[in-house]
């Protein structure tokens, strides 16, 4: 796992493409959000974050734009559920999952928080098994809703940028075009997502794609397009 960050201030966050699993938790507790961090240490893709504070909840989300909330109900300021209705407000976090973290295992908060808008409700501390499952479950949903809305949207870690090769960058008036070869067309779809979701380009678009064959590397290959607006 990534170094825990406790947003107090806010700082920048990373971009939700630097990691699989992002995960945000809010409570006024320090030591629980220290119990969280460390029983998810052990996982290198997840990156943590950390709110104590009820009134900055809101905006670290919109910041982060975690994978998933843990959020604790019982608060100083701001309530758990309220939050839980706000970032059903947002139209950043609408759709992020949120896990709420109550000490209580009772019907009735549970009919409350599955009404304000929650995933999935767990009694803290939870068992890190557990823990760590239900925040890959509900992140690995998160992320494919994304992709299925907008292919650009999350780019695949696991990608091979030496599936594709680069022949000429051209850049006037901020104005840029990239022409090259790939192995197939996902991975021209990969990088035009890098692309869009990196801080350098705007209004990346994919031109129409063709396959070539290539004698030197006895293939058959696709040869591609993209245009984009540098940002500088």
């Amino acid at each position: 796992m990534s170094e825990s960050q406790d947003h107090e201030p806010v700082t920048a966050p990373p971009a939700r493409s630097e990691h699989a699993v992002t995960v945000l938790l809010v409570d006024d507790q320090q030591i629980i959000g220290e119990a969280i961090r460390r029983a998810l240490v052990g996982e290198s893709d997840m990156h943590f974050h950390f709110c104590s504070k009820s009134a900055e909840a809101i905006g670290v989300a919109e910041e982060i734009k975690p994978t998933v909330i843990l959020q604790d109900l019982v608060m100083p300021g701001v309530d758990g559920l309220t939050l839980v209705r706000q970032y059903r407000a947002s139209p950043i976090t609408k759709d992020i999952p949120i896990l709420v973290l109550s000490t209580k295992e009772e019907p009735a908060i549970k009919s409350e928080a599955f009404t304000a808008g929650a995933n999935d409700y767990l009694v803290k501390l939870p068992d890190k098994i557990e823990l760590i499952a239900r925040i890959r479950y509900h992140s690995k949903a998160y992320l494919n809703q994304l992709r299925r809305e907008n292919p650009l949207a999350v780019y695949n870690p696991g990608w091979d940028a030496k599936r594709l090769w680069l022949l000429k960058y051209i850049e006037i008036a901020r104005g840029v075009r990239l022409e090259g070869l790939a192995r197939d067309g996902e991975d021209v779809s990969e990088l035009a997502r890098r692309m869009a979701l990196s801080s350098y380009f705007a209004d990346v678009k994919l031109m129409p794609a063709k396959k070539t064959r290539s004698a030197e590397a006895g293939m058959d290959l696709v040869q591609f397009q993209l245009e984009a607006k540098a940002r500088y």
